[in-house]
């Protein structure tokens, strides 16, 4: 398991996406190919913050997670976007519950549960309609400055 890593103005930035709806048939494992499950795979995604952290200055964690079609937070997602915070990500920019979400802070670090969807068919309410983009400000070193999100 790892993070992809990119280049933005000179700095390392590290993608590092989780999930917390089990996909029978595609777990990641030690040498094979998958997805990456809360909590099935926390031991090995605490590793992979870790080393993100290492070589990236930004972290950002990218997690599909929530309930269908509600805007509502649940407990789980509370408690793993914590979770991932204390474990080195920078900021959370979540998606799954297919519906704009509120965001916050934790620890100093934005959280953005749900930023809806960009583009999905199907007899969904108007909510589902709705996307958004969270904006980062990076300083020189990396850290997380500003943010916010943009919807549609």
């Amino acid at each position: 398991m790892g993070a992809w890593y990119g280049r933005v103005k000179g700095l390392t930035v590290a993608f590092l996406a989780v999930t917390l709806v089990d996909p029978s048939g595609l777990p990641a494992g030690e040498h094979q190919p998958g997805v990456a499950v809360l909590p099935r795979h926390a031991r090995e995604i605490a590793q992979a913050l870790a080393e993100a952290r290492k070589r990236a200055s930004c972290v950002i964690v990218v997690p599909h997670w929530g309930d269908e079609g509600t805007a509502a937070i649940n407990e789980d997602q509370r408690r793993w976007a914590r979770w991932l915070i204390e474990a080195g990500a920078d900021a959370v920019a979540g998606s799954g519950p297919h519906v704009l979400q509120m965001e916050e802070t934790i620890g100093g670090a934005p959280v953005c549960y749900s930023l809806g969807n960009l583009w999905f068919r199907g007899a969904w309410p108007k909510e589902s309609r709705r996307a958004g983009v969270l904006l980062l400000g990076l300083d020189g070193e990396g850290r997380v400055v500003a943010s916010r999100v943009e919807s549609r």
